[in-house]
């Protein structure tokens, strides 16, 4: 079989069975083939003279359409570049994006090359540690082409000069003459090919090694910079016992010497932080509405329901007057709330922590823990929700009686004393969380009473306030005012218990998922089953359109299968050269679309961190792109389209798949050119933020300064870019990387195409990265390693096809000389997976005692660490527009209602 990319190819499928079935009837032994059959046959009208068809004219094609495109949006770019600094140098006119390297645009073509030239130390500050591991794996990929450009100068003759079975033409030269496929079986030619493997993932393995050196160093610089990420942690399954701020803290200040600064405790705050979403939208509407007036000079209304119940329809309100009361009504609500919460949790800090200065005591006292309750119970809201503190003194005789018994004395007592229902009620409830808590307590017996104290308030705070605003969850947020204690905590094992006090790398606050913290463990699990179970149904059914795009360039098997679609061909024969040139692009724009529904999976895996999410998200596109865009194009392209053949003669299948794996590269070319001058073309000119932005300018608000460079329904202006999305823009390299090392042995053309690719994907992100993408979004490299195991994984199968491809050439010794390859690469990632990614993950003990005794002498204050884990919800009590106070009449109702 051939290739599923030239329409020449596809007319001679129905001949291809009955010419290979002739050609084996020759030979003494039909399956001791003496060589391979790589091509699809041609018959002239007379079914006579057998030719070999050129693929050259579908790639030139390809590479003229595509290409073309690509330089005209190329050259409007730079005509456009310097008239539209707003549109295409935006971290040079947005204060806020500010980059130095932005300001130099290096004139209308020589930027072309001087991004080359920008020092890497300079982009490492200016534009972050991601987008500079970025450039540096496209320059891995740019270099590892080069080196099977080399391998090209001795491939390629060897290919081309390969032996032709008798009595077969060639129609001038062909692409494919230029493929392992070409070379017959048992042919020495193939030492060649093993030579180029060796060279190819030899230097591949020297460069990695080469890149972790240089990415070990930068890591460690950006794990030591005075963030809040890099002095914190994220802490999860938090025992009931340490659920307050004050319990969690002392527990990592003892174990860290006291360099734990700060704990913040997750809450549940599902109903405030409803209102603060509310609120936000009110103070935005509100907002307009002040700038309608001002600007204007007019009352904007509009319409709401009426609140008579006897009269339907609506009525026009103004708008004013009607978002300033609302807006009240939630900062009271959300200011009592906070302020309630505040004061709960003061109280239960109080009671559990400030009055027990023994907390590691070794032995269980009725002393210490009449003096503990005592503590308690000076809690002012501990005494009304409880009891008081004469009940607490009959504690004394713990130690003879169980905590039941004393809870039931004490709500006899009480009871006997309370006539009413609604006090039974009461001290029910009451008594209720006294047992528990006290439960816990005693249940600590020979631990240390403090722990037990700390249970207690836990399970009292949890069960006073249920499902209220303000119950501690299990996970919690710890600052540390040292970068070695906080890199030894993230090492050392916190609990006995399995899942119980997991210690991980805390995201930046503003990359928190805030409603996934604090999930439970078995909500986690069922979320991450339900996540991956998803993603692999979509990876099954994501198979049919991938196949049908694949085939769409075989025009023989189209017109068997729409019987209408031979009648438009035949009258129209350059239908059938255009659906070879669609099949490309209709897989890229598959590829596309793939992304919209991988990261609906991703975000139900309930991941806590924006790096977490980007982390799973990339995974499940490399996976979906290596399946489908290699192995299911593959396969169509070399076994369905030859159904009937294989059904008839089954062992046919191993000569067809030698042949046909190296054919099958100029598919694989035409998507790569289309791939690279498409989204590359659409990258530079950036049309797709310019329509968002010119449909935000038409349907948004725009009547001042700031409305008009806010986001608006999704909808952002230029002056506004989009973070840049490493996850996808990594994962589309994944599938050069699989091409390059699958075919720049058994291809060498391939080389040639990727470094083009690379080339031109780098020059146009270097441009976007010094210009218009803000690194606000750097994690300092997290993905670096998802991406270097996903490139040893693409060198696995690039060894492995290889691998079946020589021993299909009935070539033993090929094979065994491979095989030793295949081992040194297995050997080389054991060898990465022993220290390699841990060094990188972590920043040292040396440099992080060196950093804080700098930091020391500089007197550093760590006030950038205060209160930066606090819950979004938590932070304002009251919110208002920031033009409130510019319209006078409204000003003087507001300090009235707020004297």
């Amino acid at each position: 079989t051939a290739d599923s990319s030239s329409r020449h190819f596809a007319v001679a499928d129905k001949r291809y069975s009955a010419v290979l079935a002739e050609s084996m009837t020759e030979l003494d032994d039909p399956f001791d083939l003496t060589y391979q059959l790589p091509f699809r046959l041609l018959e002239d009208e007379d079914e006579e003279d057998i030719v070999i068809p050129s693929t050259g004219d579908v790639l030139r094609n390809t590479f003229l359409i595509y290409g073309s495109i690509f330089l005209v949006v190329f050259l409007i770019f730079l005509c456009v570049r310097s008239r539209y600094p707003r549109t295409y140098n935006v971290r040079n006119n947005v204060p806020e994006l500010n980059c130095a390297l932005a300001e130099d645009t290096f004139g209308t073509l020589r930027w072309i090359y001087k991004v080359f030239f920008v020092p890497e130390e300079d982009m490492y500050h200016q534009c972050g540690l991601d987008s500079v591991v970025f450039l540096r794996i496209l320059r891995f990929g740019t270099r590892i082409s080069f080196m099977g450009m080399l391998n090209s100068i001795y491939l390629m003759p060897l290919y081309a000069t390969s032996p032709t079975p008798d009595g077969e033409e060639t129609d001038g030269f062909d692409f494919r003459m230029l493929t392992l496929g070409y070379v017959p079986a048992k042919d020495n030619r193939v030492y060649a090919a093993v030579i180029a493997a060796y060279l190819v993932f030899g230097y591949a393995m020297f460069l990695l090694l080469k890149e972790f050196q240089w990415f070990t160093k930068y890591r460690h610089e950006f794990l030591s910079r005075a963030k809040p990420d890099n002095y914190s942690v994220f802490v999860s399954g938090i025992p009931p016992e340490y659920r307050t701020d004050e319990s969690l803290l002392k527990y990592f200040r003892e174990v860290y010497f006291g360099a734990a600064k700060e704990a913040k405790v997750a809450l549940n705050l599902k109903n405030i932080a409803s209102h603060v979403a509310q609120r936000e939208k009110i103070v935005a509407k509100l907002e307009h509405a002040i700038n309608v007036l001002i600007v204007k000079g007019e009352r904007p209304m509009h319409k709401v329901k009426k609140s008579s119940r006897c009269c339907g329809g609506k009525e026009k309100v103004d708008s004013i007057d009607t978002y300033t009361e609302q807006l009240e009504e939630y900062n009271e609500k959300i200011s009592t709330t906070i302020t309630r919460i505040e004061e709960k949790d003061d109280d239960f800090t109080e009671a559990a922590g400030d009055n027990f200065k023994n907390e590691r005591s070794d032995s269980f006292s009725s002393a210490n823990f009449q003096d503990a309750m005592g503590a308690m119970g000076k809690s002012e809201f501990f005494q009304d929700s409880l009891c008081s503190v004469s009940d607490l003194s009959r504690l004394e005789g713990v130690g003879m009686k169980s905590a039941g018994e004393l809870v039931d004395e004490s709500g006899d007592e009480e009871l006997a004393t309370n006539g009413s229902e609604n006090g039974k009620a009461a001290e029910k409830k009451n008594k209720t969380i006294f047992q528990s808590g006290i439960a816990a307590a005693v249940s600590k017996t020979g631990d240390n009473v403090s722990t037990g104290v700390k249970g207690f308030t836990s399970v009292a705070k949890s069960t006073l306030l249920g499902d209220e605003d303000g119950t501690p969850k299990d996970a919690a947020f710890v600052t540390f005012s040292s970068l070695r204690a906080r890199a030894s905590a993230l090492q050392q094992i916190h609990h006995e218990t399995p899942f119980s006090m997991v210690v991980q790398e805390a995201p930046l606050p503003k990359d928190i998922f805030w409603a996934n913290v604090g999930l439970t463990h078995k909500a986690q699990q069922l979320s991450f089953l339900l996540g991956k179970a998803l993603t692999l149904v979509l990876c099954v059914f994501w198979a049919v359109p991938v196949t049908f795009v694949s085939s769409l360039a075989n025009v023989d098997e189209l017109k068997e299968q729409i019987p209408f679609l031979e009648d438009w061909i035949d009258a129209a024969p350059w239908l059938g050269d255009v659906l070879a040139q669609l099949a490309p692009l209709f897989l890229v724009v598959l590829n596309a679309l793939l992304p919209i529904f991988l990261m609906i999976f991703a975000k139900m895996e309930g991941h806590v961190s924006t790096g977490r999410l980007m982390a799973s998200f990339f995974t499940k596109l490399c996976l979906f792109f290596i399946v489908h865009t290699f192995f299911i194009v593959t396969v169509s392209g070399t076994i369905f389209k030859s159904i009937k053949a294989i059904a008839e003669e089954p062992a046919k299948i191993v000569d067809m798949l030698a042949s046909s794996i190296p054919s099958q590269s100029s598919f694989f070319i035409q998507y790569t050119l289309v791939e690279t001058f498409i989204s590359m073309g659409l990258e530079i000119i950036r049309l797709i933020p310019i329509i968002k932005a010119w449909i935000r300018s038409k349907f948004g608000p725009n009547l001042t300064e700031k409305e008009r460079n806010t986001p608006w329904l999704g909808l952002a202006p230029l002056s506004v870019p989009d973070e840049f999305g490493h996850a996808e823009a990594l994962s589309d390299l994944v599938i050069y990387f699989l091409l390059l090392f699958v075919y720049s042995v058994m291809s060498p053309i391939m080389a040639f195409v990727q470094a083009l690719a690379f080339g031109i994907t780098g020059m146009v992100y270097r441009h976007q990265f010094m210009y218009i993408y803000p690194n606000t979004n750097d994690s300092g490299g997290q993905l670096w390693e998802h991406g270097v195991k996903i490139i040893i994984v693409c060198m696995f199968i690039a060894q492995i096809t290889l691998f079946g491809v020589l021993g299909l050439k009935k070539d033993p010794t090929a094979v065994a000389l491979i095989a030793p390859l295949f081992i040194i690469t297995v050997l080389f990632s054991a060898y990465l997976n022993q220290q390699h990614y841990v060094v990188t993950k972590y920043l040292p003990g040396l440099e992080g005692i060196k950093k804080d005794k700098e930091n020391a002498s500089h007197e550093v204050s760590y006030e950038f660490l205060d209160g930066e884990y606090k819950q979004p919800a938590l932070q304002a009590k009251s919110l208002f527009p920031e033009n409130m106070m510019e319209v006078s009449a409204e000003k003087e109702n507001f300090q009235d209602d707020h004297a």
